[in-house]
């Protein structure tokens, strides 16, 4: 594809023309971009549970998008044979 050298400029030929010829400085950041990031640190209260652990699984299971499993049927029925 290409040969590096000590120059700052990036070159692409075809045959004797130069097809692209770019200052490196043009082609990649001169400066690196920063990111700057504020954290806040703060105090959790303990979690207070009001229900039993079984009434919390029953609870949740119940719930049609997680106990609902129709769809891993169809899609078993769909892969098998």
């Amino acid at each position: 594809m290409g040969i590096i050298t000590d120059g700052n400029t990036f070159h692409v030929k075809d045959g004797e023309n130069d097809v692209i010829k770019m200052e490196f400085g043009d082609f990649f950041y001169k400066d690196s971009p920063t990111i700057e990031a504020q954290t806040k640190t703060r105090e959790l209260t303990p979690l207070e549970l009001t229900m039993k652990t079984r009434e919390a699984v029953l609870a949740v299971l119940s719930h049609p998008t997680v106990g609902g499993k129709n769809f891993l049927v169809t899609i078993g029925d769909q892969t098998v044979g």
